[in-house]
């Protein structure tokens, strides 16, 4: 059954993918999810804070009317010009936060709380290189721009639930402010 409604997906989203779709047994090895170490790549990728390669982090809160992503200098501290250190971070970040995007597929209204820039040149270059990244996004994005707090305001057509509400429920004993890991039901953990 989950061969089918694979091959049907790939076939609608992808049709010259289809031929590379194999049903996987695991006969004596490990589950494949297990074999390719998904699971822990999944809780980083869906973790309320994302470190980055440099130090720096991301700090993802989602809630109904929108994503607010917070950029932090964390234990990156760059060369000693904060002008610099900051610029780094930030181009890093929108690196991360477009793959992080499509990923999670979160949709509607996103604000992302850049670390803040003096240098108009250093904004336009993160703003031009986020709009680049979001060019290759299947799903229609579109820039807003700054706004006057410094804020980068865009926005992500909303397909379907995002990828974390199909992963996660909310947690009962704090009334949804928690989310609880309910797993892939088709990986078969």
């Amino acid at each position: 059954r989950a061969l089918a409604e694979a091959r049907a997906m790939i076939k609608e989203k992808a049709p010259a993918m289809e031929s590379m779709l194999r049903l996987y047994s695991p006969a004596g090895r490990a589950a494949l999810f297990e074999s390719h170490a998904v699971y822990p790549q999944l809780e980083k990728a869906f973790a309320r804070r994302i470190r980055l390669a440099s130090g720096a982090d991301l700090v993802w809160d989602q809630t109904e009317a929108l994503t607010v992503i917070d950029v932090n200098t964390g234990k990156y501290t760059g060369s000693t010009d904060l002008e610099e250190t900051a610029f780094h971070t930030n181009m890093e970040a929108a690196e991360e936060i477009a793959r992080l995007l499509r990923l999670r597929d979160a949709g509607g209204i996103v604000i992302i709380d850049f670390i803040d820039m003096t240098d108009a040149l250093h904004r336009g270059r993160v703003l031009e290189r986020l709009e680049q990244l979001l060019r290759k996004d299947r799903t229609k994005c579109h820039v807003v721009g700054w706004t006057k707090l410094g804020l980068l305001e865009l926005t992500r057509k909303k397909m379907r639930e995002n990828a974390a509400g199909r992963l996660y429920e909310p947690c009962a004993a704090c009334r949804g402010s928690g989310r609880i890991y309910t797993g892939l039901p088709a990986a078969g953990r």
